[in-house]
């Protein structure tokens, strides 16, 4: 937008009050104008007029900008991928090289977890808390009986 539109886009944004049952000061539009002028007029009226038809609240700044135009969620997870690759790794490695370790830490850090899955205390908390109690007790008993066994029974 260029300063001539300053008075059409003044006016909006005092329609925009009136149809959704607001006071717009100066400096709202102030802030509202700083924050859409890189838009052509016609798209801000566009999107203004837009929402006074479909919507339920007075717009945010960013709600009278074009949905294409938000910014794009991020779709990078080249280094999430490469954090879990190596935590699985360390868990194999464990696994390879001490499988008794493995098991006693993976059952801490499983229980861990429940409390962000369930709420403490909770039946399904409980249940789940014993399911990996029970599957530990039962993989260390195997190792404790079979020695050189460093595989796993599913």
């Amino acid at each position: 937008m260029y300063r001539p539109d300053a008075d059409r886009f003044t006016q909006l944004m005092h329609q925009l009050g009136e149809v959704f049952d607001k006071v717009v000061s100066p400096k709202q539009i102030d802030l509202y104008w700083n924050a859409l002028k890189d838009l052509p007029w016609e798209i801000v009226e566009q999107v203004g007029q837009s929402h006074m038809r479909y919507g339920k609240f007075f717009p945010k700044a960013s709600e009278l900008r074009p949905k294409a135009d938000k910014p794009p969620e991020p779709t990078d997870h080249k280094a999430m991928d490469a954090a879990d690759r190596a935590n699985v790794q360390a868990w194999e490695e464990l696994r390879r090289l001490d499988p008794k370790r493995y098991w006693l830490e993976f059952e801490r850090a499983y229980l861990a977890r429940l409390d962000f899955r369930f709420t403490p205390g909770s039946p399904e908390h409980v249940t789940a808390a014993q399911r990996c109690r029970d599957r530990c007790a039962q993989e260390l008993f195997m190792l404790e009986r079979i020695p050189e066994r460093n595989e796993v029974f599913f």
